[in-house]
């Protein structure tokens, strides 16, 4: 089998499933691809591609949900305690922003409490297409990100990350995984 996975989730979830698999299907071997770009899996001759992301544009190939992705807005207590926390959206804007930028373009926060409904243009000094490099710029005190609860939760359980604005939640996000049309496989 001939898969792509995003970084972040190849590297600290992959492992422990690909072993399973194998202990399973012995006989199947398995090529692992880790980048977090969409990769076309016709044209790349892939069997499968693992996402995180909202819902597919490509109509061409088969998505199945697997399981929600819920993401955190973090931050070090350190840098919350130096530049002050956030008590609402809007006060994201005085504080160093750290977007995930992709070839999609310009990243914005859209974020909700229930009630309402606020966005935020990521317009900080540093930005990066991989939640494990944003997650590190976290932990050297550059700012605030929005990241996947499975890249920060041991941070954060730890006390070296800190929610920021946690009653207020963006948009969910998949994991998920799609393949070629039946008759290509």
């Amino acid at each position: 089998l001939r898969i792509s996975a995003p970084l972040s989730l190849g590297v600290k979830v992959l492992p422990a499933v690909l072993s399973q698999f194998g202990a399973l299907y012995p006989q199947t071997s398995v090529d692992v691809n880790l980048s977090d770009r969409f990769v076309d899996i016709v044209e790349e001759d892939y069997d499968l591609a693992i996402r995180i992301s909202g819902p597919p544009s490509d109509k061409s190939t088969i998505w199945r949900k697997i399981c929600k992705v819920p993401r955190l807005l973090v931050a070090t207590p350190n840098y919350l305690r130096a530049r002050g926390t956030p008590q609402q959206p809007e006060d994201l804007g005085d504080h160093d922003c750290l977007g995930y930028r992709d070839d999609l373009g310009e990243d914005v926060w859209h974020l909700s409490n229930g009630k309402r409904q606020r966005s935020h243009k990521v317009l900080g000094r540093l930005s990066a297409n991989n939640g494990e490099l944003l997650a590190a710029l976290v932990l050297n005190g550059e700012g605030i990100a929005l990241l996947p609860r499975f890249i920060v939760e041991a941070a954060i359980a730890a006390g070296h990350m800190a929610r920021v604005l946690p009653d207020w939640s963006a948009p969910e996000i998949w994991l998920t995984l799609y393949y070629p049309p039946y008759e290509q496989l």
